[in-house]
């Protein structure tokens, strides 16, 4: 297993599917951190993992500001707002902060960044004979080790799964998973279940007649016991169809709007009810049977919530390992001439 984990080949898929999900918008499963952390970890060479002690400077440059302006503009089609920019740079003080962690933890010699840095040096066609160690040397003399964006990327990804795995695997007892399915208790429950027949009054068709319609027709269906099977025909057609299965609120709200599924979840069985609004116009509704939702039972929900809960403990170890480089690093933003002129710290 060991050499396994010191294969190039497995370096080379792990760094290839690293970038497909970067390039994807994709954040990686809890589940693949640790094997990804393994193989990295098992690469690096044997060294202190504590980084170096005393304050450090980490600049915002004001054209990194610009780029962050520019490229939120771009895709919101306005500039940030002040709280927004705040969080843009505070999110590039992180980045950089993480990747000279990683750099003190000799991450950029891991063989994925070797294998990265040789083959932009094949690319640019420098290979005058010499093996891939050759390449590599090369590669860190031109100083692509700390300028190529695919490694810089990588590094700061691969410190995030490090600090996320965390030393030892996450054991949950019976009493933290119990506690955190009570806290979220609703969203496990089984829900619940409605069988309605309604009849369909057309807003477009009948304008600003609609509701006195809709109270006249509520009026005959439950004087004259119209059975729901046939009272759909006095009203108007209604193409997802007026019977439909048994369903729960998020099935309905899918078909009829939230607000009507609300309301049908709440309504008697066994009478006319309504009339209750829908996106599409007024429906009077019989409902035939409601199944109540069932509570859910942590033999059921184990699995999620072990899930659940390690992420959680994942991101928590992500929040205070970057605190405490905040508190360790000094970040000072410069920005553009246009706003300021000289530099300010960032408001972390």
């Amino acid at each position: 297993m060991r050499g396994l984990a010191r294969s190039p080949a497995l370096h080379f898929l792990v760094l290839g599917g690293i970038l497909y999900l970067l390039r994807a918008g994709l954040a990686l499963p809890p589940a693949a951190s640790r094997p990804v952390a393994a193989a990295i970890q098992a690469s690096r060479p044997a060294q202190s993992a504590a980084p170096a002690a005393g304050p450090r400077l980490v600049t915002i440059s004001a054209p990194q500001v610009e780029r962050l302006r520019e490229a939120w503009r771009r895709s919101r089609r306005r500039l940030p707002s002040a709280a927004e920019e705040a969080r843009l740079i505070a999110g590039l003080a992180d980045d950089e902060m993480l990747y000279r962690e990683a750099l003190a933890r000799g991450l950029d010699r891991a063989q994925p960044v070797r294998q990265r840095l040789i083959q932009n040096m094949r690319f640019l066609r420098i290979d005058e004979g010499g093996g891939g160690r050759d390449l590599y040397a090369q590669a860190v003399e031109i100083g692509f080790d700390r300028t190529d964006p695919v490694v810089r990327r990588f590094l700061v990804e691969q410190m995030r799964l490090l600090v996320r795995a965390g030393d030892r695997p996450d054991v949950f007892t019976d009493a933290e998973l119990e506690d955190s399915l009570r806290r979220n208790a609703e969203r496990f429950s089984l829900p619940a279940f409605v069988r309605i027949s309604h009849v369909f009054l057309d807003a477009d068709r009948r304008g600003e007649a609609l509701e006195q319609d809709a109270r006249r027709l509520l009026a005959r269906l439950r004087a004259g016991r119209v059975s729901p099977d046939t009272a759909p025909e006095l009203g108007d057609p209604f193409l997802p169809g007026h019977h439909p299965a048994l369903a729960s609120r998020s099935e309905l709200a899918k078909i009829y709007g939230p607000d009507f599924a609300t309301a049908v979840m709440r309504l008697p069985a066994g009478v006319w009810s309504g009339p209750v609004r829908s996106a599409y116009g007024l429906h009077l509704v019989w409902v035939h049977e409601s199944l109540p939702g069932e509570p859910p039972q942590l033999a059921d929900v184990r699995g999620r919530l072990t899930l659940e809960l390690a992420h959680e403990r994942q991101e928590a170890r992500l929040a205070a390992y970057l605190r405490d480089l905040r508190r360790r690093y000094e970040v000072r933003v410069e920005l553009p001439t246009a706003s300021a002129a000289t530099p300010r710290e960032a408001s972390r």
